[in-house]
């Protein structure tokens, strides 16, 4: 009678490598099997017309769902937030024409130029074809 053993092999970790501070040296690593992180595959929406109640559970309810969204996902959809839907068009037409802007024009406000840390920034994405840029705004 043979008997056969299997011996678990660990897998070497893989690693994402981005984009920060002018350098591609950072990394994290690429989580698998029972080391990965839930993921999500719709973008949370939250009510948050409830933050304006008098009842303090009502109140604590909405922070705790924002709170779960913001360990776990990062982002969501607010809605009943009380900004008029005309401000947030405006909002979002400013941000095209700023981006429409030459890249030389939005990196006068480079934000490491800024004590503040306060500006312009872009970061590269990794895709099939290899790194592309993506630019976006940080908030003033």
């Amino acid at each position: 009678m043979s008997s056969t053993q299997s011996v678990a092999v660990e897998e070497e970790p893989k690693y994402e490598y981005f984009f920060q501070d002018n350098s591609w040296n950072n990394k994290r690593e690429i989580l698998t099997g029972a080391r990965a992180v839930k993921t999500f595959n719709e973008i949370p929406q939250v009510d948050v017309g409830r933050i304006f109640s008098e009842n303090f559970e009502d109140r604590a309810a909405v922070a705790a769902e924002i709170s779960e969204i913001c360990k776990n996902v990062g982002f969501m959809y607010i809605k009943n937030h009380g900004v008029s839907q005309d401000l947030v068009d405006d909002v979002f037409e400013l941000s095209k024409k700023y981006y429409a802007r030459p890249l030389e024009d939005k990196m006068k406000q480079y934000v490491y130029e800024s004590p503040s840390l306060r500006g312009y920034d872009f970061h590269y994405i990794d895709t099939p074809a290899g790194h592309e840029g993506q630019f976006f705004l940080l908030a003033k």
